[in-house]
């Protein structure tokens, strides 16, 4: 038979649940060996002193009722990690202290305030067997007014993404693991003051197959919903965990869950954050022209969203780091980084992939070199109204081009026909020919996070090849081409561009990315 730890986490001098109602729930389990049943009681006090309230209570409450020595053998541990905060670092004191006394165990986690229904830990070891490495009982909530509320957990909830969307009925009180198991995952996240059961779950269902884990569909297990403190129940903390969880695993599911789980964190939490436009910049040695960037972007008006600028230092030998942190000392939505070494298509690919790992509320990625500007005060807030109004993945929008200094007359507009294959190939060829006018308005090009098409590694027309594979790209995604919105005004003749020119990187790659097109279209997409 398995040893089962039962592992009792216990702060905010809750000493007299713990032994009246969590403790002596383990000690009146039935039909388990009580000499296989090992309690460990996690203390996570501020107050020192009631570690030794603890020792007392156990120890009466043991003579209270007639127990063993190694009947329900229990002990009182100090949390050695993370303290205060979730009980996270008391949680993983007791998991791998049960794994350095016997790996081959498994772990029964109980709050300090709820209790096990008499055959809970019955139910569950009499359903393990050599694969299992999870069992999770339903569990019932009593509340304040006491009225009670029934999870129905089922096996087929038991999905990463249903814990990322919510919480179909598992949380640290019907939590019944392989130690082994936990310890391969990492046991708790002792960063998040709150939503720790979801993380663990998705860690879990995400390394695990779903033969190695059963739900029992009777309940063994009551949960107080009390209005007495509690992590849950702080707004402050619930906010910073819930923007931690988003930001850590946001990437990872679909745009669709993520909408569906910050509509659930808003109803039942009050979690309101504000979304955020992204702007990238990439920098170097533009000492010359930044500034007038920088406040182009500065100087939008009428956006809701918070607009942030992230500025990728790019080995600059010049003034241009001088320049933006003085900027940046009275404008706190200007951020820098410094992008590794790389291509531009690499750096570029840094800066959209610091985005999605860091905002977890953006919800546009935009561009602006350091030598364009951001066409007109209003031009965002068009972008934003535009992105409320077609709700689309992948915005193209135009610009005008600045050549030696003058702003040309003519609009390089993005035209919906881009989306058309002849179209698109018609203008790829001029582009190929060395044609001003055919060069796609690459630059203007918006998208949302859970795009995840990268800057492919060319020496030239990156941004060019960005936006094709964008386009065949339009069955799955929602591509919109604003023909009436200007973004910039776009140096043709910059710094990087006109070295292109001379190593003849830049017409080779137009022609290379001709010839891609065409192959695409013919023989199915292909990446380069």
């Amino acid at each position: 038979m398995y040893k089962i730890f039962v592992l009792i986490a216990t702060s905010q001098c809750r000493t007299e649940w713990l032994i009246k109602r969590a403790l002596l729930s383990v000690y009146k389990q039935e039909s388990v060996e009580a000499k296989n049943v090992e309690a460990l009681i996690i203390d996570d006090n501020i107050d020192e002193q009631e570690f030794y309230k603890i020792q007392e209570s156990v120890y009466h409450l043991r003579n209270k009722l007639h127990l063993k020595h190694d009947d329900f053998h229990t002990e009182i541990l100090r949390n050695t990690r993370t303290r205060y905060r979730s009980g996270t670092g008391a949680w993983n004191t007791g998991i791998y202290q049960a794994y350095e006394r016997e790996p081959n165990s498994f772990v029964s986690i109980l709050d300090d305030d709820d209790e096990y229904l008499p055959t809970h830990l019955w139910d569950c070891i009499s359903r393990a067997n050599e694969k299992t490495q999870a069992i999770f009982q339903r569990l019932f909530w009593v509340n304040e007014d006491g009225t009670v509320q029934h999870f129905a957990l089922t096996k087929e909830q038991l999905t990463p993404e249903e814990f990322y969307v919510g919480n179909p009925g598992v949380q640290a009180s019907n939590m019944f693991f392989k130690t082994e198991a936990l310890v391969r995952i990492g046991g708790f996240d002792e960063a998040l003051p709150a939503t720790t059961d979801r993380d663990l779950m998705i860690r879990f269902l995400t390394a695990y197959k779903p033969d190695t884990i059963e739900v029992i569909e009777s309940y063994g297990v009551k949960h107080y919903n009390h209005c007495r403190s509690k992590v849950s129940k702080d707004a402050v903390k619930k906010h910073q965990s819930l923007f931690y969880f988003y930001r850590k695993y946001k990437r990872i599911f679909s745009r669709q869950a993520f909408e569906r789980s910050m509509e659930r964190a808003s109803r039942l939490f009050g979690y309101h954050p504000r979304e955020q436009i992204l702007i990238c910049m990439l920098a170097k040695n533009a000492e010359r022209t930044i500034e007038r960037a920088i406040y182009s972007f500065i100087n939008q008006k009428n956006v809701r969203r918070e607009l942030v600028l992230l500025i990728g230092l790019d080995e600059s030998d010049d003034g241009t780091e001088q320049i933006v942190r003085k900027i940046m000392r009275t404008h706190a939505n200007i951020l820098l980084v410094d992008v590794p070494r790389g291509s531009v298509a690499q750096k570029r690919n840094f800066l959209n992939e610091y985005v999605r790992q860091n905002f977890p509320h953006c919800v546009l990625i935009g561009r602006l070199d350091a030598d364009d500007a951001i066409y007109s005060e209003d031009t965002l807030s068009h972008v934003e109204h535009i992105f409320e109004r077609e709700k689309f993945d992948v915005l193209l929008a135009g610009n005008k081009q600045i050549k030696k200094g003058r702003v040309l007359n003519w609009v390089n507009r993005a035209t919906p026909k881009l989306l058309e294959e002849k179209y698109l190939l018609r203008r790829l060829r001029a582009m190929a020919q060395n044609k001003p006018r055919a060069e796609l308005p690459s630059c203007n090009t918006f998208i949302t996070p859970w795009v995840e098409v990268e800057y492919p590694d060319q020496k030239s027309a990156e941004d060019h090849w960005f936006v094709v594979l964008l386009i065949l790209q339009k069955d799955k995604i929602k591509i919109y081409a604003a023909e009436e919105l200007i973004y910039s005004y776009y140096t043709l003749n910059g710094n990087l561009t006109e070295t292109n020119k001379r190593a003849e990187d830049y017409k080779e790659s137009r022609i290379r990315l001709y010839h891609f097109f065409l192959n695409s279209v013919c023989q199915g997409q292909k990446l380069p």
